[in-house]
């Protein structure tokens, strides 16, 4: 979800993008049919079993994790803003230390090695799905790639930023 939204820091705009891969889904439920399965399985020939509750829990744990873990990336008057809820908070990095911002196509399986917090051979990456990204090159070289789905809104930003900076 991409809108321009106003807060005390001034205008910005905004992307919120979640965990929403129907296949993502399909496999976790998936791999909880097997530990139900076991875990039915045991109990009625031995009782409970704190192992199997594990076995259980864990896919269960990854399911409810992924379910509530999204990306936010903003553009403020003070800079770039992104999060990784719930692992990392809001960080701010500030216009005077990018050198470079650009809008690109990126392949996140070879670039990175998947989807989530990554570091490849270009730098770091924050994203949940797609291949387009919002790539900032800091003043000192670092690369941090972040993910993102609305390319035009972002596309747009960049381009009044660089017009206004």
């Amino acid at each position: 979800m991409a809108n321009p939204i106003t807060t005390d820091l001034g205008p910005q705009f905004r992307e919120r993008q979640r965990f929403d891969q129907a296949w993502l889904y399909v496999l976790l439920v998936t791999t909880l049919v097997l530990p139900c399965t076991l875990a039915y399985d045991n109990y009625s020939k031995h009782g409970f079993s704190w192992p199997m509750l594990a076995v259980f829990i864990g896919p269960l744990l990854i399911l409810v994790i992924t379910r509530f873990t999204w990306l936010d990336v903003a553009l403020g008057t003070d800079g770039i803003r992104y999060r990784f809820v719930p692992f990392i908070r809001w960080r701010i990095i500030p216009w005077s230390s990018i050198q470079q911002l650009e809008v690109c196509k990126y392949d996140p399986l070879t670039d990175y090695g998947g989807w989530g917090v990554k570091r490849g051979r270009n730098g770091w990456i924050y994203n949940v799905s797609g291949d387009d990204g919002l790539r900032i090159t800091h003043t000192d070289g670092h690369i941090l790639m972040l993910g993102i789905k609305d390319v035009a809104g972002w596309k747009a930003v960049v381009a009044n930023r660089a017009v206004t900076a």
